[in-house]
């Protein structure tokens, strides 16, 4: 296995950094890992995936990943945007083939509605970027300063609808809106679907950071050619309370500093 070679190096997040993703609730650090530090943490997904490129909630326990997930690099970006100490508590990791026209695009929403920490502002995802990602193959679209609207209502969508004749026409995820206007805030007011949103373009070895309420969504990896690995590490800031959930499994995890 190779090793990751800065992952307990310092981090150091600017002032006006951290002041644009209060602004935006989105912030893109570049090339936080070097070009063969990702291509180990690739190596190491695809071979922990064992050909099944699926959404997976496990990888933060494999090889580089783990490093990655707990280590110096990761927490001081946490700790940065949190003002606090961040723990490591979960990873999503989507696998996103090229030519996929069937799954893994995400319509409208805020990470938080999961996990439900009571303050958004200390529940948080760093993506860390594991293939080059633009509008051809599906990257981030972001609804930037919308974590400012705080936890947002909505009517979920069914999960299964079928026809007249039982046949199934919809299966979506419980949770999800399809446009933003499916969306209120906290005094009933619908939100516009012409809010303002921005299509990110990002390379392997970025780490973009989403606020916990931040709207945000990804289209389906259409290329013919490109993948679109991703592994969002979450975080919470310390002694904040978190929903672990059914299938996220979300935990507490010890970082690179935990007491032995």
């Amino acid at each position: 296995m190779g090793e990751l070679k800065t992952h307990m190096d310092s981090y150091k997040v600017t002032e006006e950094q951290i002041n644009y993703f209060r602004k935006n609730g989105y912030l893109l650090l570049p090339q936080v890992w070097n070009k063969e530090e990702i291509d180990i943490i690739r190596k190491d997904l695809d071979e922990a995936a064992e050909g099944n490129f699926t959404v997976r909630l496990d990888m933060h326990f494999h090889k580089s990943i783990k490093q990655a997930h707990r280590g110096k690099k990761m927490c001081d970006i946490g700790d940065a945007i949190c003002n606090g100490r961040a723990i490591p508590i979960a990873s999503t990791t989507f696998f996103c083939k090229p030519n996929n026209t069937k799954e893994y695009g995400s319509i409208w929403h805020q990470d938080n509605f999961a996990p439900m920490a009571p303050n958004g502002d200390n529940y948080l995802n760093l993506a860390l970027v594991v293939d080059d990602a633009d509008e051809t193959n599906g990257s981030l679209v972001v609804a930037p300063g919308s974590h400012k609207l705080g936890m947002l209502s909505f009517v979920p969508t069914p999960n299964f609808k079928r026809d007249k004749d039982g046949n199934l026409v919809q299966a979506a995820p419980i949770g999800d809106a399809k446009k933003l206007s499916d969306y209120t805030d906290s005094n009933g007011k619908v939100l516009s679907d012409d809010l303002p949103i921005k299509q990110l373009t990002y390379k392997a070895g970025d780490v973009l950071v989403v606020h916990g309420l931040l709207l945000h969504k990804a289209d389906r990896n259409m290329h013919p050619t490109r993948w679109r690995r991703t592994v969002y590490s979450v975080y919470i800031k310390e002694n904040e309370p978190f929903w672990p959930g059914w299938t996220a499994k979300r935990q507490l995890l010890e970082r690179y500093d935990s007491p032995s």
